[in-house]
């Protein structure tokens, strides 16, 4: 349930704060984006590094609850992110195994798409990637929904995911402006790989921080007031 007085929901207001939290705060997005990739090297950790990544965004949000207050620096949230690993370890290890399969099936249409194969590979690859993005726009939302739950009531992988897809679908035409920017983020920083590993993660998961919040929380709007005029 949304806490704001006005319940409607804004893509058009949500891309904008995006685009201007992306800027504002692209060297917390590199540095979180960098300890992510870091952190996952060890394969075992992908999954509850992104747990930990959702939370090291989601506790600027707490911070800046209605609006009031800086958001946390770039040294505390890595710092939070770095911690959160070992918190959510274990709930972690099956998006682990979900994360090695939507990238081995992104990669596996990529090829496909790119292959110079038959018209009809083109289109059954391309759809595949957007697929898979949808996936990963899933993941994300669970992660979301865990981090912000209490540690004795935090939902399993399994029940997570249901309530990401429930809340993807409460507003369908919402859910489907999340994915297309997800999906258009995507493909610009896999062009140059190098963007991928540093702002890609954090890109994500800004995008499902912005998009979560003014679906069920206080809005974008108050997440970009809290940004661009914090009060002290």
């Amino acid at each position: 349930m949304s806490l704001r007085d006005d319940e409607s929901v804004d893509p058009v207001l949500v891309l904008r704060t995006f685009g201007r939290i992306a800027i504002s705060d692209a060297v917390t997005i590199f540095v979180l984006s960098i300890l992510y990739f870091l952190a996952s090297m060890s394969i075992i950790t992908i999954g509850p590094a992104l747990l930990a990544l959702m939370d090291a965004f989601y506790s600027s949000v707490s911070h800046t609850g209605t609006g009031g207050g800086a958001p946390a620096t770039t040294r505390g949230r890595s710092s939070h992110f770095v911690s959160s690993i070992w918190t959510y370890l274990r709930a972690g290890l099956p998006y682990t195994v979900a994360i090695l399969v939507a990238v081995y099936a992104l990669y596996t249409y990529t090829a496909l798409a790119f292959s110079g194969g038959t018209t009809r590979a083109l289109v059954f690859g391309v759809v595949g990637m957007y697929a898979v993005i949808l996936v990963f726009v899933l993941l994300f939302r669970a992660a979301d929904i865990v981090v912000r739950a209490d540690e004795n009531e935090r939902p399993g992988f399994f029940t997570a995911m249901r309530k990401a897809w429930g809340s993807l679908g409460s507003n369908v035409a919402f859910a489907a402006t999340h994915v297309v920017t997800a999906i258009v983020v995507t493909i610009a920083s896999l062009i140059f790989i190098v963007t991928a590993f540093c702002f890609l993660p954090g890109l994500l998961a800004l995008l499902e921080l912005l998009n979560y919040e003014e679906l069920d929380g206080a809005g974008a709007k108050t997440i970009r007031y809290a940004y661009l005029d914090p009060q002290t």
